[in-house]
């Protein structure tokens, strides 16, 4: 895939303003402060919140296919979550992108996948999640 020749000011200015360039990996960092950095960043778009590098992605590229998700392609040197940029960001089947995130668990070059459920609290936006597996990811990318 050529790079893309997009620059962060193509995009609207609430949005350009978010987001900082990691001048080592290239990454489009989205957030504002010191976000927890294993976790997506959020746009809120029409009232609803939208992973960011979604948003992003659409905004400069065009739509994700149907049936794709996003991949964070770490083999361009990408971090990952945070990044917004869509040089680093491939539209896959959640399958492959299953595939390559688990080769790079097993590999060490990222963290393993967690096997327990995280604590949530109550009334903070987020619901205890009671499935496993990929019918709790697939419940959770349908509803974003």
């Amino acid at each position: 895939m050529a790079e893309p020749t997009c620059q962060v000011n193509d995009l609207p200015r609430p949005i350009a303003a978010l987001i900082r360039i990691d001048p080592e990996r290239g990454c489009w960092l989205y957030g504002r402060g010191n976000p927890i950095p294993t976790h997506y960043g959020v746009i809120t778009v029409d009232g609803r919140q939208r992973q960011a590098h979604r948003v992003v992605y659409e905004l400069l590229v065009g739509p994700i296919p149907d049936g794709l998700v996003l991949d964070h392609v770490r083999a361009r040197g990408c971090q990952g979550y945070r990044c917004v940029w869509p040089g680093h960001l491939e539209p896959v089947t959640l399958a492959e992108n299953a595939r390559r995130n688990t080769r790079l668990a097993r590999t060490g070059q990222m963290r393993a996948p967690v096997t327990e459920p995280p604590q949530v609290t109550p009334g903070r936006g987020w619901r205890p999640m009671e499935m496993t597996g990929l019918d709790a990811l697939a419940e959770i990318f349908s509803s974003i």
